[in-house]
C-alpha cells in the first residue's frame, strides 16, 4: 500500500461519515480509520494503469462488420465498505468519476450505466441523476471535452441491497442511457471518464460506492461540480458496470484496394470515390454492424451523399473490380 502524505485530513463524524477539511466539499462514508493523502503526489504516482484481477473488462468483438459483441467493464462491490458524496441536493458540490479503458482497436457504444448508491436515512428512493462521459486529459475527467451529457436520468430499475454503516440504505441503480460511441484508437488503448451526480426522493445525501481493493485503470476522480475541476483521486475505485456495444476495428485501415481512395475524411456532407478499376457497389455500416445503405455504383469515380447520417464512425465496404475493401470513415 503507498504512503500518503498528510496534506489533507478528514474528520470522522459518529455515522462514519469523514468530511475534507478544504474547499470544494469533500464527503466519504467509510467504516475504516480516515486516510489522508496528498493530491499532488497522487496525481503523478497514479498516471499508469493498474488493473486489478477482482476487477473485470470483457470487452471484445467478433469478425469484419460483423465484430458487435455484448460487453461491459465491471468493478464489483467489496461488501459495503466505502463510498463518497456524489449527489443529494444543489447545496452538495462534490462530483465522483469512474474511468472505463477501451481496449485498443475496438469502439465501445455505451447504453447502460449500473451502480450502487447510497442514500442516508431508510425509506427513500433515487430520483434522477446527471451522468456525463468525458475524455481524459492527463489522468483525469477533461471538463473541456464532454463526450455526452445526460441530465435528468430516471432509474430504469433500482434494488435495494440491505445497509451500510447502519443508517444507508444501499440501492443498485441502472440508468439506461442513449447509445454513446466512445471511439477507440489502433494500436493503444482509450480512456473515457463518467461521473455520476444522483438526486434522493428526499433530496439527502446520495453517495457512490467504492472498493478500496479492487481498481480497474485509474483510482476514482473527485471534483467540483459547479466549477468543472478535478483535484485527484480517491484512494479507492468505484463500483460500476457501464455495459454496452463493441466493434473490433483491428485491419480496418489495412484491408485496402490499390487504386481506390476517397476523400474527405472526416466527411460533413458527401465523400468523393476514385478508382483506377470500377467501383462496383459500396455498402455503408454503423459500428454495430448495422447496414444504413447498399449503393450500385458501376463507374470509376461517384460521389456518396451522407449529410443524413448522424454524427460517429462508419464503416464502407467498396468492391472493385471483384476486390472487397472496407474503410473507416468519420461523420462530422
Amino acid at each position: 500500500m503507498k504512503k500518503f502524505t498528510l496534506l489533507i485530513v478528514f474528520f470522522v463524524c459518529a455515522i462514519g461519515f469523514s468530511q475534507i477539511s478544504i474547499n470544494p466539499e469533500v464527503v466519504m462514508a467509510q467504516s475504516a480509520v480516515p486516510i489522508n493523502y496528498d493530491i499532488q503526489q497522487e496525481l503523478l504516482v497514479h498516471s499508469n494503469l493498474n488493473k486489478s484481477q477482482e476487477g473485470s473488462s470483457s470487452i471484445e468483438g467478433s469478425s469484419l462488420l460483423n465484430r458487435r459483441a455484448t460487453c461491459n467493464e465491471e468493478n464489483p462491490s467489496n461488501a459495503f465498505e466505502n463510498a463518497y458524496d456524489s449527489g443529494g441536493s444543489d447545496a452538495t458540490s462534490q462530483l465522483m468519476a469512474s474511468d472505463m479503458t477501451i481496449p485498443a482497436d475496438t469502439d465501445f457504444s455505451l447504453t447502460s450505466v449500473n451502480v450502487n448508491l447510497w442514500i442516508l436515512g431508510l425509506g427513500d428512493t433515487i430520483a434522477s441523476a446527471e451522468v456525463v462521459i468525458y475524455g481524459d486529459i492527463g489522468g483525469l475527467p477533461d471538463s473541456a471535452n464532454i463526450i455526452a451529457s445526460f441530465p435528468k436520468l430516471v432509474p430504469t430499475l433500482q434494488t435495494v441491497l440491505g445497509t451500510a454503516l447502519t443508517e444507508n440504505e444501499v440501492f443498485n441503480v441502472t440508468f439506461d442511457i442513449p447509445a454513446t460511441m466512445l471511439a477507440g484508437q489502433a494500436g493503444a488503448t482509450t480512456t473515457y471518464w463518467i461521473s455520476i451526480y444522483a438526486i434522493a426522493s428526499n433530496n439527502i445525501n446520495v453517495y457512490w460506492e467504492a472498493n478500496n481493493e479492487s481498481v480497474i485503470g485509474n483510482q476514482a476522480a473527485f471534483g467540483d461540480r459547479n466549477s468543472g475541476i478535478w483535484f485527484g483521486y480517491a484512494p479507492s475505485d468505484m463500483v460500476y458496470n457501464f455495459s454496452g456495444d463493441c466493434t473490433t476495428t483491428l485491419g480496418i485501415n489495412d484491408n485496402t484496394i490499390e487504386g481506390f481512395s476517397y476523400y474527405p475524411n472526416p466527411a460533413e456532407s458527401t465523400i468523393n470515390l476514385s478508382s483506377q478499376g470500377t467501383i462496383e457497389s459500396v455498402v455503408l455500416y454503423n459500428m454495430l454492424g448495422q447496414q444504413i445503405f447498399d449503393q450500385n455504383i458501376n463507374a470509376t469515380t461517384s460521389e456518396l451523399n451522407v449529410s443524413d447520417l448522424a454524427t460517429g464512425n462508419y464503416f464502407m465496404k467498396v468492391s472493385v473490380n471483384g476486390q472487397i475493401g472496407t474503410f473507416k470513415i468519420l461523420k462530422k
